[in-house]
């Protein structure tokens, strides 16, 4: 899976860091959108009630909108 712009995720962070001059070691790891959603809105404090649904529903509508398919960190 790459970037929205078409460029390889290896070769955008490779990169960062050959213009930086630094050596790096790139741990990554795909999570579902849903699964993304689920744990920054936990992390913030909310548990499964009313805000909890809305700030889910609203995290899946804004990736669907933009058509995320899958969130990476590293």
């Amino acid at each position: 899976m790459g970037n929205p712009g078409g460029e390889d995720w290896r070769d955008r962070v490779g990169g960062w860091l050959t213009e930086s001059g630094l050596h790096g070691w790139v741990v990554r790891e795909l999570q579902d959108p849903a699964e993304y959603a689920e744990i920054w809105i936990r992390d913030g404090g909310q548990r499964p009630r009313f805000a909890y649904d809305a700030m889910y529903s609203a995290w899946l509508d804004d990736f669907a909108a933009r058509g995320v398919e899958a969130v990476a960190s590293g």
